[in-house]
């Protein structure tokens, strides 16, 4: 049984070691190990090169830039394992990952299966690490209805690097990553594969290991497209979710995810390093934006955070948005400060 794994790579030739490291070096060895380099500047072609020499397994994909989502399909085009798994260049998967996938798949056959994941991240100049994880579990269709909120609340849903897909159906269907949207396109990809599916398993083990690093310099820019992008998220879950027993709870978290994105983007807007006009113009751009009008309107609810969103969005006024977003950030500074035991410079 076959394992393609597809490995996306831009510029990682800081990482791409220890990411392909972890893959080789699996305790199980039938695999088809696919790198695409989408138009790297640096290193990586040359590294993914020497790890082609020194292992067969290995097919190496060169083209122009086109963005992850292109470098994705490329690989699944030419993948020819039974099953898919995706790696991004600055992760790696634990040793057992591929044997764990594939010992369920011998015993239980699932359309997909679903890991945990650890995530690394610097803050502070310090390590921190979280475990994303759910108990063991085999879901057949009549039950997703009972664990699609689990896992979308649980970020176990969006990603696909903690999963493993059958090629089969994703030819069958014809299912692709959407080149045109650079957010959300993973929880597109995952919403129309799991239409397809009858059965899952949960596997609670956190075999995929992501590394993030904070940033706490100021953007130069913003993607304008992104509230769009948004609310082509919302209304895709909502659609997925409309025939679920629990479609109102999950209707519910949905718009609280949607609203708390829009505020980010808000957010974002307000500490961006661009002139104060083009600001305003932004904030209200989202403001007015038609399908986040038609959500908002006339929306009652009694959930705080909520109600927080809603305000900040729905009032007109650009000065009590900017104000209220930074006194947020600033407590958020001083609650991270504490929580790393720096109590010195809070102001710096």
């Amino acid at each position: 049984m076959k394992i393609s794994i597809i490995i996306p790579i831009f510029n990682a030739e800081n990482t791409i070691k220890r990411c392909l490291d972890s893959i080789v070096n699996q305790s199980y060895h039938n695999l088809e190990i696919i790198l695409v380099n989408d138009g790297s500047t640096d290193n990586s072609q040359k590294i993914c090169d020497l790890y082609k020499e020194k292992d067969i397994r290995i097919k190496v994909i060169n083209q122009k830039n086109q963005g992850v989502s292109v470098a994705r399909n490329n690989g699944i085009k030419i993948a020819t394992g039974e099953y898919i798994q995706f790696v991004d260049s600055d992760d790696e998967i634990k040793s057992n990952m591929c044997f764990d996938f594939y010992s369920i798949l011998k015993d239980k056959k699932p359309d997909c299966i679903i890991c945990g994941m650890e995530r690394h991240f610097n803050t502070y100049s310090k390590e921190i690490v979280n475990s994303i994880t759910m108990p063991n579990r085999f879901v057949e269709k009549q039950e997703y209805d009972n664990y699609f909120l689990q896992l979308y609340k649980n970020n176990y849903f969006n990603a696909p690097v903690n999963k493993l897909y059958r090629l089969d159906l994703i030819k069958k269907y014809e299912i692709l990553f959407n080149k045109d949207i650079n957010l959300g396109e993973d929880l597109l990809f995952n919403l129309e594969y799991f239409r397809h599916t009858d059965k899952y398993y949960i596997l609670s083990d956190e075999n995929y290991i992501i590394y993030e690093e904070t940033n706490n310099s100021l953007t130069r820019s913003y993607n304008e497209k992104k509230i769009e992008y948004l609310g082509v998220l919302h209304l895709a879950v909502d659609n997925f979710c409309k025939n679920f027993v629990n479609y109102k709870e999950c209707e519910e978290f949905n718009l609280l995810y949607y609203m708390r994105s829009v505020y980010i983007c808000l957010e974002q807007i307000i500490t961006c390093n661009i002139e104060k006009n083009k600001k305003r113009n932004l904030v209200k751009q989202i403001k007015e934006n038609e399908y986040l009008l038609k959500i908002t309107k006339e929306r009652k609810t009694k959930q705080i955070e909520l109600i927080y969103y809603l305000f900040f969005i729905k009032n007109k006024y650009y000065y009590i948005t900017y104000i209220g977003i930074q006194f947020r950030i600033f407590l958020k500074k001083v609650i991270r400060r504490i929580r790393n035991n720096e109590h010195k410079n809070w102001f710096k």
